[in-house]
This record gives C-alpha cells, sequence and structure tokens, in this order.
C-alpha cells in the first residue's frame, strides 16, 4: 500500500507526463542521465586536494578513486565543449555560481554593473538582493528596454566615471544574442572583467547555437545546467585564461560549496556526453520552435513581442502581457495541463526535448488560444492530455540508439 507521501509523489509525476511543459527555465533529463543521479554517488562525500590546491587541504575520504576520474573527465568534457580553460563545476545552483565570482572579484564598498532586472536582467543581482548583502554597489547597463541594444558609449562613460571590478552580463528574459563583441572590446579597454551570464542560452551556446560568448572575447561563462541545457539542476563557472582560477577555487572550497554532490556531477557528465553528440541538433530544432510558436500564437490573436525581429532567437518568447489578462490566462491553461511561469515567458526547451516540432507549434497555438477564448476547459484538458500522449519517448539522446 503505497503511503500518502508515496501518493504525492507518484501523483506529481504521472500529471507531469500528460503536461506541456512552456517554463523556459525548466528542461529535463533523460534515462541515460538519470541513471547517474540516481546512483551510489548521491550518497558520497569527497575532498581531494587535488580539487582544492589553493584551500590548504591535505585530506581525503578513501573509496574515492572513481570520483576521482569522474571529475577529472567531466571537467575536460565541460572545457571542450564549451571551449574554456577551466571548469568549475562545484555549484549546486547558477545563483551561487554567481556568488562566487562576486566574492572572487569583489569586495564590501566595491562597484559592479549589470543587467537591470527592469529590463530582463538576472532577480539575484538586484538591488536588496546579492550585491546589498555583501556591501557592493550595483549600477545597471545602459539599456532602453528588454531586448534593448546596449548603449556602449554610455556604457563606457558608465565604467569611467565608477571603475567596476566587474561587468556581469546576466538576463532572465533572454530572446536575442547581446553585443557581447563590442561589450568586451570595451572592458578590455579599460581592463574589467567581463562574466557573460549564460544561465538561460547555456544548452543554445553548448550546440553552437545563439552566440559565442568566448570567441567574443568574454572572460567568464557562469550558468544554469537545467534549463536551455537539459541537464540535473545545478551551476557552472567556466573561464579563460587561468589568472583568476585560484581565486574562484578560492571562494568555493568550503566558502560556497562544502561538498560537491557527486551524483549531480555524474548526471552532468552524461548531459555534456549527450550534448556533444546531440546538443547542435537538438540546440537548432529549439530555435525553430520557439519561432514556429511565437508566430502561430500571434497569428491567434496572442501579441508575441519583437515580431519585427522575427520574435527570439532563442528557447524563449515574451507574450505581451499588457494585451491580456495573463495572470489569468496560466491558470486556466494550467487546469488544461499547460505549465507556464506569470512574467509572459514561454519556453520550448522541453517540449522539444520530446521530439515535437513546427507542425506541433500550431496545435500549441490552438490550444492557448482556445483557452484564453473560454472553451470548455475539461474539453481542451482531455485533447492537451490525448495530444501529449503521442510525444513520451524523449529525443536527442543517447536512450534511442
Amino acid at each position: 500500500m503505497k503511503t500518502e507521501l508515496e501518493n504525492i509523489i507518484s501523483s506529481h509525476n504521472e500529471w507531469r507526463g500528460k503536461c506541456l511543459n512552456l517554463v523556459a527555465s525548466e528542461n529535463v533529463m533523460s534515462a541515460y542521465v538519470k541513471q547517474a543521479f540516481m546512483s551510489d554517488f548521491g550518497h558520497r562525500y569527497c575532498f581531494f586536494n587535488a580539487f582544492s590546491t589553493n584551500s590548504g587541504l591535505s585530506y581525503e575520504y578513501k573509496g574515492s578513486s572513481f570520483v576521482k576520474q569522474l571529475y577529472e573527465y567531466t571537467i575536460n568534457l565541460a572545457n571542450e565543449i564549451f571551449g574554456s580553460d577551466y571548469a568549475n563545476i562545484d555549484m549546486h545552483s547558477g545563483h551561487l555560481s554567481t556568488l562566487n565570482i562576486l566574492f572572487s572579484y569583489c569586495k564590501a564598498g566595491d562597484t559592479m554593473i549589470c543587467t537591470d532586472t527592469e529590463f530582463g536582467g538576472y532577480p539575484g543581482l538586484a538591488n536588496g538582493k546579492l550585491p546589498s548583502f555583501l556591501g557592493i554597489n550595483s549600477l545597471f547597463i545602459p539599456q532602453d528596454s528588454i531586448g534593448g541594444d546596449i548603449d556602449i558609449e554610455e556604457l563606457e562613460r558608465l565604467i569611467i566615471k565608477s571603475s567596476p571590478k566587474i561587468v556581469i552580463l546576466s538576463s532572465s528574459v533572454t530572446l536575442f544574442p547581446f553585443r557581447v563583441k563590442e561589450v568586451t572590446d570595451l572592458c578590455k579597454k579599460h581592463t574589467v572583467p567581463f562574466c557573460y551570464d549564460a544561465s538561460h542560452p547555456l544548452g543554445l551556446i553548448a550546440g553552437g547555437e545563439f552566440q559565442k560568448p568566448f570567441e567574443e572575447g568574454a572572460d567568464l561563462i557562469i550558468g544554469s545546467t537545467h534549463k536551455s541545457f537539459p541537464g540535473p539542476q545545478g551551476g557552472i563557472i567556466l573561464g579563460k585564461g587561468v589568472d583568476k582560477y585560484s581565486s574562484i577555487q578560492s571562494s568555493t572550497d568550503f566558502v560556497t560549496v562544502d561538498n560537491i554532490h557527486l551524483h549531480r556531477i555524474a548526471a552532468l557528465s552524461l548531459a555534456l556526453d549527450e550534448s556533444k553528440h546531440f546538443g547542435k541538433e537538438y540546440a537548432k530544432q529549439i530555435i525553430c520552435n520557439t519561432k514556429a510558436l511565437a508566430k502561430a500564437l500571434d497569428d491567434e490573436g496572442i501579441t508575441v513581442k519583437f515580431k519585427n525581429r522575427g520574435f527570439s532567437e532563442s528557447h524563449q518568447l515574451l507574450i505581451d502581457t499588457s494585451k491580456i489578462k495573463y495572470a489569468e490566462l496560466t491558470t486556466k491553461l494550467e487546469k488544461c495541463n499547460i505549465i507556464t511561469d506569470n512574467s509572459g515567458r514561454i519556453g520550448t526547451g522541453e517540449i522539444t526535448r520530446f521530439g515535437l516540432k513546427e507542425p506541433e507549434m500550431q496545435t500549441i497555438a490552438r490550444f492557448i488560444s482556445r483557452i484564453a477564448s473560454g472553451d470548455d476547459i475539461e474539453g481542451i484538458k482531455r485533447d492537451v492530455v490525448e495530444f501529449k500522449s503521442n510525444f513520451i519517448e524523449m529525443k536527442y539522446t543517447f536512450d534511442n540508439i
């Protein structure tokens, strides 16, 4: 007999399997990746002096020989895929990756420049959040709107005036490639490190799409490993050059991380392996699906922003919430097994993972339009469940080989 807790878990799993998930910040691991996530690594601690060369640690837990092999393999694979010189895979979240960078480059009283939340910037760097708790002064990259161009001349004036310790380009609403080359040229001119927060487009970048931050001059890439990149929840720090690696690792060991959640690293290694073999095809299809869904929604009368720019070049599109009662719509969507967030972002990472392509985007747009128009909720829900039942096998994975 199942306990109440077992029923909650199994009910969640069953329901999610019947849903169309359009949350831009979520994705799913394949069976190939889950096998590592559920492995014995999840029970283990490990402290290797080889991992912590700058912390002074000189002890290790015995029984960790395979852990060391896994750790080094994962780092090498991340460097190969992203073109980095070093990779810190210890972070339990993208948020901790951001915190680590602040610890590594700034101290109380320093200034940093980042993306304003008003224009889609990461909320963790907003006033009153991480920088404020560390005594760091936050200034914002000059933009005029979400998706708007960065004012390079005004940014240079801000850098000259404020002498920031780092510039972090971070965006939770990530629709189009940023002017990274122009910003990094400016940062190098004034010897300011530049960090690209790829939490949302990391999977696209791994697949060679969207943009190539290191080739465009970025010093650092940080990100989450579970959004457009379909790995376990966690974070990553990637860097070019080795001059700051010591500081970043010192800000890790017993500072932002005291043990490295080995089952997550095991799963990350297999997700990177999948990305190496299937990432380009997956990233291309994500972007095609986003464009197709945006156009289909717009054609159905659900206004999508940036039509004049092709709507999006990423895994997410942005609904114009000023033209619709969006919070009310999201509640109705959930009742029909279509899951979104309340911000207006619609993501295609997870539905692409299940093999949906451009023709299916037309169907999804029609579902959303019917719900917005007040059609029968129960009838639409039945249609959604039947539709999703045709897409239960995950693609872009070794599971299918």
